[in-house]
């Protein structure tokens, strides 16, 4: 019941830019963050507010089901449009300035650490910085709208569920950084003006896909709302959320027991598949055969070469290995057994422990990449992080961890010692 991508199908549809196109995109990257905030961003704002102060209580049924069949269309037609150009764009100038970076002899990570501050990050640091009161109002208001997996309609948003905002953000002193997404990232003297372009550019979309993102969470946000009242007049409940829009929408009567009939069937099949832990997070159809025919209930670890991608910090650290198992990461459970300057190891990094992460030595894990959000925030505090490291449950609990500035991750022994290579970078 786990989502995998077949990477063979991936790469086939995947389209490739040469390095004329890219030039061409670079070029036009500027065009592109002035179009999104000066033309496009105070249109939506200007429309999100007005939607934020709707009543959907207040609408019939059929205009109920007419505004949530617009706002689905309109967020996958036109917002989301406007998101994914940007993710496009950050990710092919990232490559780009990355590959750019390694042929100058200059450390990718060391490159990206200086992210412009995101909107998010700006109204945590001012909720940290003013009273503390005022503080959960500051952050419903300002990340209210968010969630732990933002893109799960499922998932309460914050302000729907403050303790869990209070827990996860509430203490979360950030410090305060030049809140211009223009402003230059300053490099080591020995990078070229070429070099220190790229980068600037880089850095700037990272910030630019996080705002984005958040930016378009208000209309999903309101998305939720809707369907929420929606549900709630069909009188099926949180059975919504195992249906389809075109299984709710597709009629102006929909047979309300038969649709409850299939959700319940859903959330029953859900249940069953949840049981069971997650296979590792890549495999092979040798995989997929063996654990389809039972005869081994987990192939981690077969590997003798186990290799990652370094996508932040370069400093040398050591630490304590904080192993999370593999349906505990899924759910974000606490991990009480954490201590200041751990490393965690887990299979994923769940938004429910951003207050560990922060205060991790170090990150290894085998989901993630170089724009996802976990890596921004550990980049944001030089934090190394490996990730796409396939066989962790090799690595004991409490083990004795060191991350080298090359992304090599060794086991150590009490000497401190590091005889066992469990995870080389591959830049």
């Amino acid at each position: 019941g786990r989502l995998y991508v077949d990477k063979n199908v991936e790469k086939a549809r995947m389209p490739t830019l040469g390095a004329l196109a890219t030039r061409r995109l670079a070029r036009h990257a500027d065009r592109i963050e002035r179009e999104f905030r000066d033309v496009f961003l105070p249109a939506f704002d200007a429309s999100i507010r007005i939607l934020e102060a709707v009543d959907f209580d207040r609408l019939s049924t059929p205009d109920l089901r007419t505004e949530l069949a617009r706002l689905h269309r309109d967020f996958l037609t036109t917002t989301h449009l406007e998101v994914d150009t940007i993710n496009v764009a950050a990710g092919l100038l990232l490559e780009a300035a990355r590959q750019h970076a390694v042929r100058d002899g200059l450390d990718a990570t060391d490159c990206f650490a200086q992210i412009p501050q995101t909107t998010a990050n700006r109204c945590l640091a001012e909720a940290a910085a003013g009273p503390r009161d005022q503080r959960l109002d500051h952050l419903i208001e300002g990340i209210g709208h968010r969630a732990l997996f933002d893109y799960e309609l499922a998932e309460p948003r914050f302000a729907e569920r403050p303790d869990v905002l209070l827990r996860i953000y509430g203490d979360s002193a950030q410090p305060a950084k030049d809140t211009s997404p223009a402003s230059p990232v300053v490099l080591m003297p020995r990078a070229s003006i070429s070099l220190q372009r790229v980068i600037d550019q880089a850095c700037r979309f990272q910030a630019l896909k996080e705002d984005a993102k958040h930016h378009s969470l208000r209309q999903f946000a309101a998305m939720r709302r809707c369907l929420c009242t929606f549900s709630r007049r069909l009188g099926i409940g949180d059975l919504v959320y195992f249906l389809t829009f075109d299984e709710l929408l597709s009629t102006q009567s929909p047979d309300i027991a038969q649709l409850s009939l299939i959700a319940t069937q859903r959330r029953a099949t859900r249940s069953l598949l949840l049981e069971h832990p997650p296979l590792p997070a890549s495999l092979t159809w040798q995989d997929l055969e063996v654990e389809s025919s039972s005869l081994l209930s987990c192939v981690a670890g077969s590997q003798t070469d186990l290799r990652g991608i370094r996508v932040s910090g370069s400093a040398v650290v050591t630490g304590r290995a904080c192993c999370v198992g593999d349906l505990e990461a899924e759910r974000g459970d606490p991990i009480p057994h954490f201590r200041d300057g751990d490393i965690i190891v887990s299979s994923m990094l769940h938004p429910a422990w951003l207050p560990q992460i922060r205060k991790a030595g170090g990150l290894v894990c085998e989901v993630g990449g170089w724009l996802s959000h976990m890596a921004i925030v550990a980049r944001e505090g030089q934090i190394p992080m490996v990730v796409r490291v396939n066989g962790l449950r090799r690595i004991p609990d409490g083990a004795g961890l060191k991350i080298d500035a090359s992304g090599l991750v060794t086991l150590q022994d009490a000497e401190g010692d590091t005889p066992v290579a469990y995870a080389q970078a591959a830049e």
